[in-house]
């Protein structure tokens, strides 16, 4: 499976410093066909040289911030879509989370039936801005090309 959206499945990974959760996420998006990779600290998360397409990141990874893991992983991939899982389900760490570039925001216990869904949408809008993105590169290119036409 290939990070490269096409009619590949999402390759998506988990940053959980939780051994059980990350299992159980990682099982579950398996059984859906997800590439994935599970980490259990921000630093090997950062520096996993196969780029995700969608990545669930922990809120509180021990010492490290879920959301600065986030903010790192979208400064190398600005596409990300990042769903953030925590225990903690109060509004104003929703929003800290939206601003911040979440995609989505799920609380723990993770319930399946809440997570799956929001990968898949983050995988779909991932692909869509892919696809806006590559459209208007072409457009740009075929422009650019369009006023180098001329007559002899």
């Amino acid at each position: 499976m290939t990070s490269r959206q096409g009619s590949a499945t999402p390759r998506v990974m988990v940053v959980d410093d939780d051994r059980t959760t990350r299992r159980i996420m990682r099982h579950w998006l398996e059984r859906e066909g997800y590439d994935v990779a599970d980490h259990a600290t921000a630093s090997a998360a950062v520096t996993d040289e196969a780029r995700p397409s969608v990545a669930c990141v922990d809120l509180g990874l021990g010492t490290d911030s879920g959301l600065d893991v986030m903010r790192q992983l979208k400064a190398q991939d600005p596409n990300l879509e990042v769903v953030i899982v925590t225990a903690r389900s109060d509004a104003s760490t929703a929003v800290a989370a939206m601003r911040a570039g979440a995609y989505d925001y799920v609380t723990t216990p993770i319930d399946r039936e809440r997570l799956l869904p929001s990968v898949r949408r983050a995988g779909e809008h991932r692909k869509l801005r892919d696809e806006v993105q590559e459209l208007t590169s072409e457009l740009r290119d075929s422009r650019a090309l369009s006023t180098l036409v001329g007559e002899s």
